[in-house]
């Protein structure tokens, strides 16, 4: 982990000019409008070729993805499935995917439920877990963690309960944005 740089600032607000914004927004709602009636065939469009072929139907399967990490450490994961959540936590994900994941040996640390964000290296593993009380039926946090795969290592680097991320970048370098009530950070993660 000594190889890991964390960068943690938070992002001050644009001022935009207000006379700029204004036609600004007026165009895009014109070109909206615009784009509305070829937006309504296409969806009709689409409506009659599921009424002509409603036979096709799309499988999925919930399969065990493994997570290469040149150790003996094995890690796999799969989602979770909507009906194996408590209602608490369905309800506070209701449009994100969690994932589960199984370790051998087994690392207490990867019990429970985790956010989508995964970001795999050769040397550990971003994620984010979700730390609930099941009493009071509450999320409590929902920090970022890196796994380090030779050492099992854990370094929380922020708690990011109650804000929406993003990350964009490579696995030696990236960029997470978090955007809260309590304003915007940029977590950079790179590899030295």
């Amino acid at each position: 982990m000594k190889r890991l740089r964390i960068d943690i600032k938070k992002v001050q607000p644009r001022t935009g000019s207000k006379w700029i914004d204004y036609p600004l927004i007026g165009i895009l709602i014109l070109i909206g409008l615009c784009l509305l009636p070829l937006l309504i065939v296409f969806w009709i469009f689409g409506i009659l070729i599921n009424l002509l072929n409603p036979n096709k139907s799309i499988q999925f399967e919930n399969n065990w993805n493994k997570i290469i990490t040149g150790t003996n450490q094995s890690i796999s994961y799969k989602w979770v499935n909507v009906d194996d959540m408590p209602e608490y936590v369905y309800k506070y994900f209701d449009t994100q995917p969690l994932l589960m994941f199984n370790t051998n040996p087994h690392l207490e640390f990867f019990d429970g439920y985790f956010t989508d964000f995964k970001v795999e290296r050769d040397d550990g593993l971003f994620i984010q877990k979700v730390i609930r009380n099941d009493e009071t039926k509450e999320i409590k946090a929902l920090p970022l963690y890196f796994f380090n795969y030779s050492t099992l290592d854990i370094k929380e680097i922020k708690d990011l309960k109650g804000y929406e991320i993003d990350s964009k970048g490579n696995p030696n370098d990236f960029l997470v944005s978090a955007i809260g009530e309590e304003g915007e950070l940029e977590i950079r993660l790179i590899k030295e």
